[in-house]
């Protein structure tokens, strides 16, 4: 299994830098996040074991962290975090 990069990708959105970063969690997994200056950029984690990335990449031909790396970059690009927040600070009004 290759190395993964600390940084897996790095852009810029609303005048901010972020990255995506991967790292190996505690129960053989891979943990994708999205963050600014090394902060969390939201509450959102993305997650595949090792067993299923490796599975996936054998018998499909699909890299699942690629693809966690593309969601965290859409969820950070379409704001879905701030409009999660959104909705629970209106439910909580009514």
């Amino acid at each position: 299994m290759k190395e993964l990069p600390k940084h897996a990708k790095q852009f810029q959105f609303d005048g901010k830098n972020y990255q995506i970063k991967v790292s190996k969690g505690d129960i053989d997994e891979y943990i994708i996040r999205a963050f600014i200056e090394d902060k969390p950029a939201n509450g959102y984690s993305y997650h595949v074991d090792f067993t299923t990335r490796y599975d996936l990449e054998q018998q499909i031909g699909y890299d699942a962290v690629s693809h966690l790396i593309d969601q965290a970059e859409s969820d950070v690009r379409n704001k879905i975090w701030e409009k999660y927040l959104r909705a629970i600070a209106e439910n909580a009004k009514s």
